[in-house]
């Protein structure tokens, strides 16, 4: 209800209302009440936006954690930094590896540990010439795959957590893919928020790439989520960091027994799981890892649909599962988050598809009725979506441009076509 009153929502209350009193006292025909109806349901995304910048205000922690650098040689944490793999080239992953090694911290005070899900006898090869030059380097693989679904990354880094036999555990867990290097501060820059607030888990990085296109013209870049999204959920001590350049309390990991298994998402989870549990999350802007995009158009297709259908699916948290290993106190919000993603991608199918289909029918879609009020609140409303954009875009700079979050609208359809948990639905409700 919040929502539905808050202040910046008025244009878009007052015009639905007014549409809806206007099709309950005419007699609407053929194809004008379905496309009233996703004609205003599917603003509502840019609604999400405003009540969240709204919410995200409200919280107490700065948005733009400051840039802190941990000084010294002596007395430093232990740290271990995992580089899970399965197939990837082995050029990109030895550079992965080499950058890591190169890390400007103690040897004695951190190690490498290549997590290999592939089994490649090339990569372990490369991997022991490399152990010549850095002692601190090792490389473990889990043997051969006996299906896919175990071998998942989540399953992998739970290797390299309680399988791998080590001296001394460690205090902290970083890990970098396999095409993601991290900088040679990537340490000195995450540890210090580490020591100084007791209650982070986990801290994380904002992605940044050194293959982007001229001109970004798929805005692979991600500027809207590190310029707006990660400020204002760092906010709220609410952020989700990503599978790649974060750092983790090795405590933490063993409190939640390692990363969750259930589903392909496993940083979504794990970071919904400790937030609810009261542990809070930080995200830096600043540099301090590089990797690799889809060089590809099909290739961005693909690695896009394939991570918002793995966050949609946490859905299936919902439906009672024996393979479920999360506790079942944690599994209503994370239902909720998938949920939240599968609307909106059922709202962005629906609106590709009926929308053209209504406008080439010929039919009439809009009613004469009180049509000069519904003119004036349908400019209103326009025009305070278009105010607001421009004022977002205005604040980073134009780093990002307006309605920037809609960018991969296009994917909708693919999306709605691999959604497992739109699968489940349909099958409940038959």
């Amino acid at each position: 209800m919040s929502y539905f009153f808050s202040k910046h929502n008025i244009p878009h209350v007052v015009f639905f209302l007014c549409r809806v009193r206007i099709y309950v006292s005419v007699s609407s025909s053929g194809l004008m009440t379905p496309h009233t109806t996703v004609a205003d349901i599917s603003p509502d995304e840019c609604c999400g936006e405003q009540f969240f910048t709204l919410t995200s205000a409200k919280g107490e922690l700065a948005p733009h954690p400051p840039q802190l650098r941990l000084v010294g040689q002596k007395d430093l944490p232990l740290v271990e930094i995992f580089v899970p793999c399965c197939g990837e080239s082995i050029d990109i992953i030895l550079d992965t590896a080499r950058a890591a090694c190169a890390i400007d911290y103690p040897t004695a005070r951190f190690c490498v540990t290549v997590l290999d899900d592939g089994n490649s006898a090339a990569l372990h090869k490369a991997i022991a010439d490399l152990c010549k030059i850095w002692p601190n380097l090792s490389y473990h693989s889990r043997g051969v795959k006996p299906n896919a679904k175990v071998f998942a990354k989540a399953g992998n880094l739970n290797y390299g957590l309680f399988e791998i036999k080590r001296p001394f555990p460690p205090e902290f867990i970083a890990i970098m893919d396999a095409d993601c290097m991290p900088t040679p501060d990537f340490l000195r820059a995450t540890l210090p928020h580490m020591l100084t607030r007791s209650k982070l888990a986990i801290v994380g990085s904002a992605q940044y790439y050194y293959n982007l296109p001229d001109g970004d013209p798929l805005d692979q870049a991600l500027d809207y989520y590190s310029a707006i999204k990660i400020p204002q959920l760092n906010r709220l001590g609410k952020s989700f960091a990503s599978g790649s350049g974060c750092l983790i309390r090795y405590s933490t990991l063993l409190k939640t027994g390692g990363f969750p298994t259930f589903g392909s998402v496993e940083d979504v989870t794990l970071s919904s799981i400790l937030t609810q549990s009261g542990d809070q999350i930080l995200v830096l802007t600043e540099m301090v890892q590089l990797g690799l995009i889809p060089g590809s158009f099909e290739g961005h297709v693909l690695q896009t649909s394939r991570h918002k259908v793995g966050v949609s699916e946490q859905i299936l948290n919902w439906s009672p599962s024996t393979s479920n290993t999360i506790p079942p106190r944690y599994r209503p919000a994370l239902g909720w988050i998938g949920l939240s993603l599968t609307w909106k991608i059922v709202v962005r199918f629906i609106t590709n598809i009926f929308i053209p289909l209504a406008l080439a029918s010929g039919q009439q879609l809009v009613p004469t009725t009180l049509l000069r009020l519904q003119m004036v609140l349908a400019v209103s409303y326009i025009s305070s979506f278009w105010l607001y954009e421009w004022l977002r875009a205005a604040h980073t700079g134009f780093r990002v441009s307006t309605f920037h979050h809609l960018r991969e609208w296009f994917l909708a359809t693919r999306e709605c076509r691999t959604d497992s948990s739109i699968r489940f639905f349909i099958l409940t409700l038959s």
